[in-house]
């Protein structure tokens, strides 16, 4: 029983801190000091010389998460390079490896006549893991100086589902944009 009980614990355990790991972002945010933010009204997007950007339908979806997250903060995106800000975005993905290490404890009973086998045993793995990298800046056009950048990195999840990308972007936005100020 007590076997059955440590099994089921570590089993629980595991998948605890596998879906925090899958699901962990993480947000870092830079602004120089001394901006006002509350000077900033209008935003226009611009391309980043020899960025790589995602197929069209990611794009857009990126675009419109970040347009309805700047909106909440007061900005209003127009399509003139005489706005108050220049923003834009990068990036990234990196394929990575993840390493998983324990122990087996489900016995090997041996052969058909009757010999025991072996029990337990280490066990371990690779994975290969994809991580996002998000980068997003705004620039003041009058002062010709970055005011705000953000970088995000997670774990992607491997959908294919364009609806679940979808929420999973705009999920993505709302955190990463919580640090802008207004």
């Amino acid at each position: 029983m007590r076997s059955k009980t440590f099994t089921f614990t570590a089993a629980l355990f595991a998948a605890i801190i596998f879906s925090t790991f899958a699901s962990a972002q993480k947000v870092d945010s830079f602004s120089p000091p001394g901006v006002t933010f509350s000077q900033y009204k209008t935003y226009f997007w611009v391309r980043a010389d020899r960025a790589t950007y995602p197929e069209q339908a990611v794009d857009q979806a990126f675009v419109q998460s970040i347009d309805n997250e700047l909106s909440k903060k007061g900005l209003k995106r127009v399509e003139t390079p005489d706005a108050d800000l220049i923003a834009t975005y990068q990036l990234a993905v990196i394929q990575d490896m993840e390493w998983s290490a324990g122990h087996s404890t489900i016995p090997w009973l041996g052969s058909a006549t009757g010999t025991v086998g072996l029990v337990g045993g280490p066990v371990g793995g690779t994975n290969e893991i994809q991580k996002g990298v998000f980068i997003f800046d705004l620039f003041d056009t009058r002062q010709e100086r970055q005011i705000w950048q953000t970088r995000a990195t997670k774990t992607l999840d491997d959908t294919t589902n364009p609806d679940k990308r979808r929420r999973n972007i705009a999920k993505a936005m709302a955190k990463v944009f919580k640090t802008l100020p207004k």
